[in-house]
């Protein structure tokens, strides 16, 4: 896969991204991690801050037209994109504590306290 010519380029300091669109050739359609991958080289960017819009392509013909935003920060492309429910997991770093594990704890500290209040009285 290679980069035919860049369409478009643009500035966009509101929203502290770049939308670009260019043309692709390509065997097959390309698929998101490939162009995060070409993206990242050409622009000296972090995949992660990379957002896909859309790749086109005709039927029967071997370039593709990509849109895509580039953005600052991790933090600015999750305030203003959209994500699916698979992207938001997908993208997590940590797993979510488990709120279960946190009463348990609770349980526990709360008979040591109690043990330690009385300690004659739950030995019998």
């Amino acid at each position: 896969m290679e980069i035919i010519k860049v369409t478009k380029e643009i500035e966009n300091p509101l929203f502290k991204r770049k939308e670009i669109q260019l043309e692709v050739s390509a065997e097959i359609t390309p698929s998101k991690t490939e162009v995060d991958k070409l993206l990242s080289e050409k622009y000296s960017s972090n995949p992660d801050k990379i957002r896909i819009k859309r790749i086109t392509g005709n039927f029967g013909s071997k370039r593709f037209k990509i849109e895509a935003n580039l953005y600052e920060s991790e933090e600015e492309m999750y305030s203003i994109e959209r994500f699916s429910k698979k992207e938001k997991i997908a993208k997590a770093k940590e797993p979510a504590p488990e709120p279960v594990k946190e009463e348990v704890k609770e349980e526990k500290l709360a008979k040591e306290s109690i043990e330690e209040v009385n300690p004659e009285e739950n030995k019998e």
